[in-house]
């Protein structure tokens, strides 16, 4: 395999933008430039996303009981990365243009970057006997739940970068799992296309 780990950027908290503009301009956009992301996007793109925002690991979104069950997985045109929270970085899966099989639409084939969203049931099984009973009953309430925070923060830093996205619930779940690598426990939740907006 050709593909390498690539250490991701910190993230640059000084930039001036206020929640209230990032509502404003959150919107779906499903036209995109053919041209990659650039590190300092991807970067903090990621981060938004699912990162570690303290030293004890916790993340940018909530996650009941700090489960954190989701796996998110970059897809590029040269291959397929495992974001990695504990070290900011993407791990290389599989190498080669998996981007078309990420979705059913034309433009997820197209857009730059295709980020795909599982979930892992294992989270779910904690030591505690009752807990883990009580969160394997409403696990896909909680995935849910964890899912659209992240989507959400997804959606916000590209309305404020000026970045296009969409999100899709609609994937050849087939197609996807043998280069995301995912096992058994790992169920495909939702997906998104993120790009530049196309230039006149």
């Amino acid at each position: 395999m050709k593909l390498k780990s690539i250490a991701l950027q910190s993230p640059d908290l000084n930039e001036p933008a206020t929640l209230m503009q990032a509502f404003s301009r959150r919107r779906t956009n499903r036209d995109f430039d053919s041209r990659p992301l650039s590190e300092k996007h991807l970067s903090e793109l990621l981060w938004a996303a699912y990162g570690a925002n303290r030293p004890d690991g916790h993340k940018t979104v909530p996650s009941a009981m700090g489960i954190y069950p989701l796996d998110i997985y970059a897809v590029t045109a040269q291959g397929v990365y495992h974001y990695e929270p504990s070290t900011n970085s993407l791990e290389p899966v599989s190498e080669g243009d998996y981007r078309a099989d990420t979705g059913i639409q034309d433009f997820a084939g197209q857009a730059p970057l295709d980020l795909v969203i599982v979930y892992n049931e294992d989270a779910f099984d904690v030591a505690d006997k009752p807990t883990a009973k009580m969160l394997q009953k409403n696990q896909v309430r909680l995935t849910a739940l964890d899912a659209g925070a992240v989507t959400q923060n997804i959606y916000l830093y590209c309305a404020v970068q000026g970045l296009n996205v969409v999100e899709r619930m609609s994937a050849a779940d087939d197609a996807i799992k043998k280069p995301l690598g995912l096992k058994r426990h790992q169920h495909f939740v939702v997906a998104m296309s993120v790009g530049y907006p196309p230039q006149h």
